[in-house]
């Protein structure tokens, strides 16, 4: 099994713990229900392979963990609140129990649409492992 699979369902396994989500895609999702937001996605955007001297390989990856709130009002303050929540479980994670040598948030963003109570924040996280 791909790396890159191994690590999104590790990292579902963990997010899908935080009070609020009940539900969790290893994938980004176009359509999305509004019955089941609060929700979340797991994806990686981008990564470069290296040799790494005897080692073999290593990859540096992006993988966004972007979290789907709802609210009329106050919408950046869910979207804060669950945020919160998946950054401490991901930092607690212990590199996903080693699988992953490097997993270091690197910034995060919101996406708003003035016509829809939906709003997301995507978590970006470098993760660096051995494929």
């Amino acid at each position: 099994m791909r790396k890159t699979k191994v690590i999104r369902q590790a990292a579902k396994d963990i997010v899908i713990t935080a009070p609020g989500i009940s539900t969790v895609f290893t994938s980004r999702v176009m359509n999305i229900d509004e019955n089941q937001v609060p929700l979340a996605m797991v994806y990686f955007d981008e990564g470069s392979v290296a040799l790494r001297g005897m080692d073999g390989k290593e990859t540096d990856a992006l993988l966004i963990v972007e979290i789907v709130g709802k609210a009329t009002i106050d919408l950046d303050d869910v979207l804060d609140d669950l945020a919160e929540q998946v950054e401490t479980l991901l930092d607690n994670s212990g590199n996903f129990g080693g699988l992953v040598q490097v997993l270091s948030q690197t910034g995060f963003s919101y996406n708003r649409d003035d016509n829809s109570p939906l709003g997301t924040i995507a978590l970006n996280y470098r993760v660096n492992f051995q494929p």
